[in-house]
C-alpha cells in the first residue's frame, strides 16, 4: 500500500511540479493554463471535479487541463480507476488522467446510488469499434457518446 502512495505522490509531483522562489523556498504547487490565468493546484482540481459531480448528478466528462466539458467524443473509463468513489480517490483519478489522456468522468450507479469518478479516454465519435475494443480490454460495461448523451452497452 505504501508503494501505491509513493507512486501517487510521484505522479502528482510530475503533474504539478513545484515552483521555487528566488530565496530557494518552495512556493505553491500549481499549474496555469495558457488560455487562463487560473492557478490549478491538486486541491482546486479535486474541488472542481466534486463540483461537477454535484452539478451533474447523472454524470459528466471533463478535460482537466481546461476544466471544460467536451461536447463530442466517446468516453471510456480506464480499468485502473474503476470503482473510485471516495473524495480522497479523486487525487488518484486525477493523477492517472494527467499521466494519460487528461479526462475525468463521473457517473451515478442507479443500482447502488454510489457516485464514481474515473480517468477516461476519449475516442472520436466515428470510432465506436475502437471505443468498444478499449472498453472490453478495460472491463467496462458501456461507453458513453457525449454529443447524443447515449450510453451504449459493450458488445462481446
Amino acid at each position: 500500500m505504501r508503494k501505491l502512495y509513493v507512486l501517487i505522490a510521484a505522479l502528482l509531483i510530475a503533474a504539478f511540479p513545484p515552483a521555487v522562489s528566488s530565496c530557494g523556498t518552495a512556493s505553491k504547487t500549481a499549474e496555469t493554463t495558457s488560455n487562463s490565468n487560473v492557478v490549478r493546484t491538486p486541491s482546486t482540481v479535486r474541488n472542481r471535479i466534486l463540483s461537477m459531480g454535484r452539478s451533474h448528478p447523472e454524470g459528466f466528462t471533463m478535460d482537466i487541463h481546461t476544466m471544460e466539458e467536451p461536447k463530442e467524443g466517446i468516453a471510456v473509463a480506464y480499468a485502473e480507476t474503476k470503482g473510485m468513489r471516495e473524495n480522497r480517490d479523486i487525487y488518484n483519478v486525477t493523477a492517472h488522467a494527467y499521466s494519460h489522456d487528461g479526462y475525468v468522468g463521473g457517473w451515478k450507479d442507479k443500482e447502488s446510488g454510489n457516485y464514481y469518478y474515473e480517468s477516461v479516454k476519449l475516442f472520436p465519435e466515428d470510432d465506436l469499434e475502437g471505443a468498444m475494443k478499449f472498453a472490453r480490454e478495460n472491463g467496462q460495461k458501456s461507453v458513453y457518446i457525449l454529443s447524443s448523451e447515449t450510453e451504449v452497452p459493450v458488445q462481446d
